[in-house]
């Protein structure tokens, strides 16, 4: 099996993730987001005649409560406040452990589908490490750059014989 590496810079979220989990090594940059499994979609209705006679329905997968939070909820209000924060933390440079203590998402499976920050995410398994892209791309370069090697004899034949033209 050839190794896949994904890099997370800025989000992987979604479908993306899920691409993005098919990877042997997922890599995020500082700042980056990864999460929101979760399927959702919106749907809309007529319920009355005319142009505007739509009613918009949003739903998500049963284990995706918080991929679309309501926030005419308790519930929603809290898991948006709570990505609010998560981001206010990253800007103010709180240390990743203090992050999971002051910031904790519910533990009831049905709240699943949030997305995290680099080292939450790395903590509950969704990536694997935190790199800057550049170090990133440099270590993926350096494992596949061709070695150095001598000529083929095929192309040393040929060399010899564009000499040996370009002598007569």
């Amino acid at each position: 099996m050839k190794p896949v590496h994904a890099l997370v810079s800025p989000l992987a979220a979604s479908a993306a993730y899920w691409f993005a989990s098919q990877a042997t090594e997922i890599v995020m940059t500082p700042g980056a987001v990864a999460g929101s499994i979760g399927v959702a979609l919106t749907a809309a209705a007529h319920v009355q005649p005319g142009a505007n006679g739509a009613q918009i329905f949003e739903m998500s997968s049963r284990h995706a409560r918080t991929k679309r939070p309501d926030a005419s909820t308790e519930a929603g209000r809290a898991e948006l406040q709570r990505s609010l924060d998560e981001a206010e933390a990253a800007f103010h440079a709180i240390p990743a452990a203090e992050l999971a203590a002051r910031l904790s998402v519910t533990d009831d499976p049905q709240d699943g589908a949030a997305a995290f920050r680099a080292a939450e995410a790395i903590r509950r398994g969704l990536a694997d490490r935190t790199e800057t892209r550049a170090a990133f791309y440099a270590r993926l370069t350096a494992r596949t750059a061709p070695k150095s090697r001598s000529p083929s004899r095929a192309f040393a034949a040929r060399a010899a014989a564009a000499k040996a033209v370009a002598r007569s």
